[in-house]
């Protein structure tokens, strides 16, 4: 099921907390469906931007049991009255009402503890798909019947409970090289569901203007507490810098317009590619043999629109490029052949068997496309961090050789990741420099070397190739955050350089000599 007004996407691009906190934050209506691996499916309707009602198989946390819970009714009663309420078609909760079992507050506090327990357990699903239908409501429970809850009160609960510490230093990091101040600290104090250590983070974090810098540097509070709080702030538009969040948010989309993008033209190519290996230059054209020259001209013109080069440039894959212009390259040659009488009539004898045709620019069209399919499929899986699949898709092709930069600096620095504590990775350090030397405007190559160049102990080497990537692409948060660093690092060395020359210099013995006289 999806309408015009829904909107689809992978939890492993857009985590569950921020697909609810972009809703909160934006005030939305709606309904969330959210599908994990195992095949389960689970609903959350939002109301005005606050989550309404939860339902789903298995997600657990009934209504019922938690009124026993809060001791309004024993279990042997509970289990009357769900008897009951089955028998006249009742809603449990309807029913315990129209009984006098328990207030309607008591009842609305239930549905809302249902309610945050139920959140609480999405937040830890990673993997599946979601996908939101804004302002329609399509579960099985009536919109009168709803009940909002703020979602503000859930959040710190659910990261802290759903979050490990590794993700999220990872999402507070992008805070790095940018000043930031908490807005609406009143509001974030009477709001949030912080504990103890969190709310005093939060107090500290209103105080004044940090960086992420700065913050790494209090004391008296566990990393966890303040990566809780800053994520949590982060995450529902508390924290005013001068990274744009809709800018950040279009870029992200971007990115997955570009990978859907190349996909599609990858998948084109092979079926072109596949076309051409097989068959003749009127198949070629998608023509039959006794086409005349106007229908092939015309053949030749929908073909090329469909395979220019021009149309794949902006994604900035060059060995997609490179397929497409020996597509266009080969249509072009078959509609030269079979516009021109004389070379018609000399190809068709040739597929009569008294001629010969060669089969070497097709093969080589053939291994680009594979070679790209291959490296395509690699960063799917370096984005998820699987890097001995990034090896398994990308070594065939560094063992036959290749001299594209970005082929051999995935690979190498996928090798770097798998390596051991300790263990050697001058192999792969010089795999490195052979791909930034192939592709020297290769940011993704600059920035690997890097990378590896620290672990490796070579900090000169280090810095000059974050310096590298960041003059390649300037929007590299990551590589960004490392050249802020090391322009403290550095800063802080010129300091001490200057004081050091004090201390032992003329200056310096001067001013000894007179603090001397004067004690």
């Amino acid at each position: 099921m999806s309408s015009s007004r829904s909107v689809k996407g992978s939890l492993s691009q857009t985590p569950v907390t921020q697909i609810m906190a972009y809703i909160y934050r934006k005030s939305l209506s709606g309904t969330l469906i959210i599908r994990d691996t195992a095949g389960g499916e689970f609903k959350v309707v939002f109301i005005d931007g606050m989550p309404s009602y939860v339902e789903g198989k298995g997600l657990g946390h009934p209504v019922g049991e938690i009124i026993v819970e809060t001791g309004l009714l024993s279990k042997e009663k509970l289990e009357e009255c769900i008897k009951e309420a089955k028998e006249k078609k009742l809603l449990l909760g309807q029913y315990l009402l129209t009984l006098g079992c328990i207030e309607k507050r008591q009842l609305d506090t239930a549905v809302r503890i249902q309610i945050r327990r139920r959140i609480i357990d999405l937040f830890k699903i990673f993997e599946g798909e979601y996908e939101f239908y804004r302002d329609e409501n399509i579960s099985e429970m009536a919109g009168d019947s709803m009940l909002k809850t703020d979602l503000s009160a859930i959040l710190p609960e659910a990261v802290r409970e759903s979050w490990s510490d590794e993700m999220l230093a990872g999402a507070v990091d992008k805070l790095s090289g940018h000043m930031f101040k908490v807005v609406e600290i009143e509001e974030c104090r009477k709001s949030f569901g912080w504990n103890v250590e969190e709310m005093n983070a939060l107090i500290l974090l209103g105080e004044k203007i940090w960086t992420i810098e700065k913050v790494r540097g209090i004391g008296g509070f566990s990393p966890r507490a303040m990566n809780v709080v800053l994520y949590v702030l982060l995450l529902t538009g508390k924290l005013d810098f001068e990274i744009a969040k809709i800018m950040e948010e279009e870029e992200r989309r971007k990115n997955e317009e570009r990978k859907k993008r190349i996909e599609t033209m990858l998948v084109m190519m092979q079926k072109k590619m596949e076309q051409i290996e097989n068959g003749n230059y009127f198949e070629i054209l998608e023509v039959s043999m006794d086409a005349g020259s106007e229908e092939i001209k015309d053949a030749f013109v929908r073909i090329l629109q469909q395979f220019h080069p021009d149309r794949v440039r902006s994604l900035g894959v060059a060995e997609l490029e490179k397929g497409f212009e020996k597509i266009s390259q080969k249509v072009k040659e078959a509609m030269d052949i079979l516009v021109n009488p004389d070379s018609r009539q000399k190809y068709l004898e040739h597929l009569k068997g008294t001629g010969k045709d060669s089969k070497e620019e097709e093969q080589i069209v053939r291994q680009v496309l594979t070679d790209e399919i291959s490296f395509q499929k690699a960063l799917v899986m370096l984005n998820k961090k699987n890097y001995r699949e990034v090896v398994k898709f990308l070594e065939p092709v560094i063992e036959k050789g290749t001299d594209n930069g970005e082929y051999i600096a995935v690979y190498a620095w996928a090798k770097v990741c798998l390596a051991a504590p300790g263990e050697p990775i001058g192999l792969y350090v010089q795999m490195l420099k052979d791909a930034v030397e192939k592709s020297p405007q290769s940011e993704r190559a600059h920035f690997f070397l890097a990378l590896a160049s620290k672990r490796d102990g070579k900090l000169q080497d280090y810095r000059e190739h974050i310096k590298a990537t960041v003059e390649i692409n300037p929007h590299n948060m990551e590589a960004q955050r490392h050249l802020n660093i090391i322009k403290l690092q550095e800063e802080k060395q010129k300091k001490s350089s200057i004081f050091s020359k004090l201390d032992g210099g003329t200056l310096g013995g001067k001013i000894k000599d007179l603090l001397k006289k004067k004690i």
